[in-house]
């Protein structure tokens, strides 16, 4: 029988909320492991740098772990670790994932611009990526943000935004994305639950954005359910149902 290669020595997690938690979660994540799991803090892991994950990668938490971005780390919380030449068999399931605006700058103030400030996770030039059972807290801009991906899912998204910003969305679809589906989304914000947007930033003009399924949107308060905007790339086979709840504008607006 095949020994199974050694387990490296890891650093110690904290979380306390209070020591940086960056270098041992990533530390986990580089070792290879298929499934990495965190075990419930004490109170919230801490982290103060994007997180990294791999392909042929499980990262998985309890629904009730937070992992928090410091004050002033201004930047994503987590990304898929090659955009340049593409990931592969992704996936991310649980956490609350607390991107603590009211402790970050402005991004015009620190010299980053969208997508890089104010997203608390992006995923972008990944085949096979699954989404589930998160809530996302507190970005400055948009929840998510993903782009270039093929066979995906992502589904069970609470959007727990508690201290508002003008330009909060929920889940970004830039172009390159195919074949995926978005399930049950639910909270409240101050644009769109769910924008699907090609020619909205430069990477991605041109990319047509096809064969996606939307299924279950659900909000109090949000000036769109789901918003579809082209400037010229090709939107096409989009299947949205079950558009619920009270919406400023529209509940789907073309």
């Amino acid at each position: 029988m095949r020994t199974p290669p050694p387990i490296p020595d890891l650093p110690p997690l904290h979380g306390d909320g209070i020591h940086d938690d960056t270098a041992a979660i990533q530390a986990r994540l580089d070792s290879g492991a298929a499934c990495v799991y965190l075990p419930p803090p004490h109170k919230n892991y801490l982290i103060r740098q994007t997180l990294r994950i791999h392909s042929g990668q499980t990262l998985r938490l309890d629904s009730t772990t937070v992992i928090r971005l410091a004050d002033g780390a201004d930047c994503l919380m987590i990304t898929n670790r090659d955009v340049e030449n593409g990931n592969r068999h992704i996936s991310l399931v649980g956490g609350i994932w607390d991107m603590n605006n009211p402790g970050q700058g402005d991004g015009h103030k620190t010299g980053l611009s969208m997508p890089q400030f104010g997203i608390l996770m992006r995923f972008d030039n990944v085949e096979h990526l699954t989404i589930s059972g998160i809530t996302l807290r507190d970005p400055h801009a948009f929840g998510m943000l993903i782009a270039r991906l093929k066979y995906f899912t992502i589904e069970d998204v609470t959007l727990d935004y508690q201290h508002l910003c003008s330009n909060n969305d929920g889940i970004h679809i830039e172009g390159g994305c195919r074949y995926g589906t978005i399930r049950n989304v639910k909270g409240i914000t101050t644009d769109d639950i769910i924008a699907i947007n090609g020619d909205d930033f430069n990477e991605y003009v041109g990319l047509p954005i096809e064969d996606l399924t939307v299924d279950g949107v659900y909000s109090d308060c949000a000036t769109n359910g789901i918003r579809i905007m082209s400037c010229g790339a090709n939107i096409r086979n989009i299947t949205i149902e079950n558009i619920h709840g009270n919406y400023m504008w529209y509940a789907v607006a073309f």
